[in-house]
C-alpha cells in the first residue's frame, strides 16, 4: 500500500506502536530514550522533546553523551517527502560550535533526563535553503550533542552501524489513523497558485510558483536552487483537455524568452510571481487561435532561463508518461460551488479523461483540506491530500492519476471527489474513459 509505504519512509530506521502510536523512538531492538509529546502533532503544536542521556546511542567512536551535563539539538526539517535525503536537514539551526539558546534543553535536576520545548514553525528559520515559510513538514530531523565540539553527540544507532543511520527522524503530521503526509507526490500541491480564479481571458492575474515545492520535468533538472524564473507557455482555443489544439501562440523558448515572462523573485526567497493578461500576453494572430478566440486553457511549465536544464511541472521525473505539464483552466464558471461562503472554486479537467485530472480548489480562508476520490458505491479510492492549505484569491491545483490507494490504475467509470474542511464538504463528479 501506497500509504504505508510512506509511514515506513517518515520513520525511517525508527519503529512507532501502530496500535497505540507510542511517543517513544526507539533504535532497532532497543529504547534509546527520546520522546516527544504530544504525538502526533502538526507543525504549528508546542511540542516537548525528552532525551535520556544515559540510553542514547553514541554516532561516533567514544562520542557518547552518557556523561553529558548540557544537550543541545542540532536539527533540521524536511518540506519535501518523508524519507527523502534530497530534502531533509534544511533550515538547519545551530551547529556543532555555535547553538542559540532556544536549542539547549533543561536538565531535570542532576538527572540523566532533559527537556526542550519548541514550535516548529516558530523554531525553524524559513526564509531559504528550502522550505519556504508556508512550507508543510513531513519530518524534523535531528541528532544530540553536549555542544562540545561534537565530542558527545547521539542518535538512534550506535558507532557500529558501518551505515551511519544515526539521524533521528521525527514524523510531523501523521494523523490518528496512521497516515503519513503524501506530500509531495504526483497527486500533492505542486506550489502553483493563481489569483484570481475563477478569471477571463482578459482579465488580469497574478501567477505564484514556489521553486522549493514544484517537481522537476526530466531526470534532475530541478528548480529548487533557481535564481530566476520564466514561464514556457502557450494557449489552447479547442476543447479544454484537448491535445490537438493544446500549446498554440507559444511565447519564448528554453534559450530566448522576452522580459514579459520571467517571474519576480520575493526577496532571497523560493516564491517567484507573475503578472500578465492572456489575452495581450499572447500572440493571438495565427498557429492558431486567432486574435478574436475563445481560449480555454493556458499550457505551460516553468523554467530557470538556462537552455532547459532547470524546469518544472506537476509531475515528477519517474512519470514515465511525462505528463508534467500544467494547465490552467480559463473562463471556468463556478455555478456548481455549493457552499460558497468557504470555497471559491472547485471542479476538474478534462472531464471526462483517460490518465490524467486536475482538481481545483480555492478557499475563502486557510484551513486543512481533505482531498479524496470516491467510486460510485460510496466506497473510498484514493487520499489525495490532507495538509494545511492557505486561502485568499488564489487556485489550488492538484492531479489524481486515476490510481487508487495501492497504486494500481482504476477502471473506467463514474467517480466522485470530495473536498472537506472545517466540516464543510463539497463534491464534484468526473468520468474515467480507458
Amino acid at each position: 500500500m501506497r500509504t504505508k509505504q510512506l509511514l515506513l519512509a517518515a520513520v525511517g530506521v525508527l519503529s512507532i506502536s501502530a496500535a497505540a502510536f507510542a511517543q517513544t523512538y526507539p533504535k532497532a531492538v532497543s529504547d534509546a530514550g527520546i520522546t516527544v509529546a504530544p504525538f502526533p502533532f502538526k507543525q504549528t503544536d508546542a511540542i516537548t522533546m525528552t532525551v535520556d542521556v544515559s540510553k542514547i546511542y553514541p554516532r561516533t567512536g567514544d562520542a557518547t553523551l552518557k556523561s553529558a551535563t548540557q544537550l543541545f539539538i542540532h536539527s533540521g526539517v524536511n518540506a519535501g517527502k518523508a524519507g527523502d535525503n534530497t530534502t531533509q536537514w534544511k533550515s538547519v539551526v545551530g551547529n556543532w560550535r555555535d547553538y542559540p539558546s532556544a536549542s539547549q534543553f533543561t536538565r531535570t535536576g542532576t538527572t540523566s533526563v532533559y527537556t526542550l520545548k519548541m514550535t516548529p514553525t516558530s523554531y525553524y528559520k524559513l526564509s531559504g535553503d528550502p522550505p519556504a515559510a508556508d512550507a508543510v513538514f513531513s519530518e524534523i530531523c535531528c541528532v544530540f550533542n553536549d555542544g562540545g565540539n561534537g565530542k558527545g553527540e547521539g542518535g538512534t544507532q550506535d558507532a557500529t552501524d558501518a551505515t551511519k543511520k544515526s539521524d533521528v527522524f521525527i514524523p510531523v503530521g501523521i494523523t490518528s489513523t496512521g497516515t503519513a503526509p503524501t506530500y509531495p507526490k504526483a497527486a500533492s500541491d505542486a506550489g502553483i497558485t493563481v489569483a484570481p480564479f475563477p478569471f477571463k481571458q482578459t482579465d488580469a492575474i497574478t501567477m505564484t510558483v514556489d521553486v522549493s515545492k514544484i517537481y522537476p520535468r526530466t531526470g534532475d533538472a530541478t528548480l529548487k536552487s533557481a535564481t530566476q524564473l520564466f514561464i514556457h507557455s502557450g494557449v489552447n482555443a479547442g476543447k479544454a483537455g484537448d491535445n490537438t489544439t493544446r500549446w498554440k501562440s507559444v511565447v519564448g523558448n528554453w534559450r530566448d524568452y522576452p522580459s514579459a515572462s520571467q517571474f519576480t523573485r520575493t526577496g532571497t526567497t523560493s516564491v517567484y510571481t507573475l503578472k500578465m493578461t492572456p489575452t495581450s500576453y499572447y500572440k493571438l494572430s495565427g498557429d492558431p487561435p486567432a486574435a478574436d478566440a475563445t481560449l480555454s486553457e493556458i499550457c505551460c511549465v516553468y523554467n530557470d532561463g538556462g537552455n532547459g536544464k532547470g524546469e518544472g511541472g506537476t509531475q515528477d521525473a519517474t512519470d514515465a508518461t511525462k505528463k508534467s505539464d500544467v494547465f490552467i483552466p480559463i473562463g471556468l464558471t463556478i455555478t456548481s460551488v455549493q457552499n460558497r461562503d468557504v470555497f471559491t472554486a472547485a471542479y476538474s479537467y478534462p472531464n471526462p479523461f483517460t490518465e490524467y485530472v486536475s482538481i481545483g480548489f480555492g478557499l475563502k480562508t486557510s484551513g486543512n483540506v481533505t482531498l479524496k476520490i470516491f467510486d460510485v458505491r460510496g466506497n473510498e479510492v484514493k487520499t489525495l491530500i490532507n495538509n494545511q492549505v492557505f486561502g485568499g484569491n488564489a487556485l489550488h491545483i492538484f492531479q489524481w492519476d486515476a490510481t487508487n490507494n495501492a497504486g494500481v490504475k482504476i477502471g473506467s467509470g463514474a467517480y466522485f471527489y470530495r473536498l472537506e474542511t472545517a466540516g464543510v464538504t463539497e463534491t464534484g463528479s468526473m468520468s474515467v474513459i480507458r
